[in-house]
């Protein structure tokens, strides 16, 4: 198994409305292509 990595709310927003610097945003990106988790409060907000 892989690394898995949880999701926040935060990094959600701050990855779709592009808020954050361009090394961070391919890190995020990265992740997002790789299994990650979204807790159901995520998903709720």
């Amino acid at each position: 198994m892989g690394e898995r990595f949880l999701i926040d709310t935060n990094a959600v927003i701050y990855f779709l409305g592009e808020s954050v610097k361009e090394k961070e945003l391919e890190f995020l990106g990265d992740i997002l292509e790789k299994e990650c988790l979204v807790s159901f409060i995520t998903e709720i907000e």
